[in-house]
């Protein structure tokens, strides 16, 4: 039986967030928790929520966007991965977040098992 992994989305393109989370599901190895904002993935650390072991996290957000949310989420939950999504992967964004702290990147376009493979490196750490 593979290890249940703690993972949140932070993502708030709602669509994309259900049809990423159902994907999540269906490996019964990641357990998915999401949010539409980083505001609100605060919220849940501060409430006492346990940090995931992963966070996928978009880079463009309302509020709080991802790139300048990644060193407070370092700071409330360091042991968490955290992979930046993004739709250009030759984005500038993508060299700022890695800088901020990110443990590596996928494009929204890419398949889910490019993503499983990004979420398995980082828990293994390497940045992708």
């Amino acid at each position: 039986m593979p290890r249940k992994i703690p993972t949140w989305l932070i993502e708030d393109n709602e669509t994309f967030r259900d049809v990423l989370v159902d994907g999540l599901r269906v490996t019964n190895e990641f357990i998915p928790t999401s949010f539409g904002s980083c505001e609100e993935a605060f919220e849940a650390l501060a409430q006492g929520a346990e940090p995931p072991e992963v966070i996928l996290l978009d880079i463009k957000l309302p509020g709080i966007s991802g790139i300048r949310a990644i060193p407070q989420l370092k700071q409330k939950a360091p042991e968490s991965k955290i992979i930046i999504l993004t739709i250009n992967e030759d984005d500038l964004n993508i060299k700022r977040a890695m800088v901020e702290g990110a443990d590596g990147y996928v494009v929204k376009t890419a398949g889910l098992k490019e993503l499983f493979n990004a979420m398995r490196s980082a828990l293994d750490g390497q940045r992708h």
